[in-house]
């Protein structure tokens, strides 16, 4: 009668275990970052029916970029700017979310897009890159010098 385990069934159990690690921790990583962007669509959510039915003036989007520094977002930095559109009728402002923590392995940039109606993904680095195409509805397109996709 023998007692434990031999080498080859301990190496079979881990190597088992690193496999099935392999396939859940990218999943694991893009339900974190999904779940990271529901602080976004909150907020988004609470100021887009004014937001884009309203022309805005100055003084509302400085008092509108103080609440927003002000506003407790744990994972975001967000901000309103204006770019430019192609006609003087369009709107042009348009939120910018950008992580907080400049270590993390995944960058990227959320921004609102049509007159704040659509969120877009912009990968600051080659893993945020590629966490937005894994989130993309349409796209590629380039936004303020990076490529973006609209999310879902």
């Amino acid at each position: 009668m023998r007692n434990g385990f031999s080498l080859i069934e301990t190496l079979v159990v881990v190597l088992i275990i690193g496999i099935l690690t392999s396939f859940a921790l990218p999943n694991y990583f893009r339900a974190a970052e999904k779940a990271r962007q529901t602080e976004i669509m909150l907020l988004w959510g609470r100021y887009r029916g004014w937001f884009t039915d309203a022309p805005l003036s100055a003084e509302a989007v400085q008092n509108l970029n103080e609440r927003l520094e002000k506003a407790p977002l744990k994972y975001y930095t967000a901000r309103l700017i204006c770019r430019p559109k192609s006609s003087e009728e369009e709107k042009c402002w348009e939120f910018v979310f950008d992580l907080k923590n400049a270590d993390q392995s995944v960058r990227y940039r959320l921004t609102t897009t049509q007159n704040g109606r659509r969120l877009a993904c912009s990968g600051l680095n080659a893993a945020g890159t590629s966490y937005c195409k894994a989130q993309r509805e349409d796209g590629p397109f380039i936004l303020d010098g990076y490529e973006t996709y609209l999310i879902k």
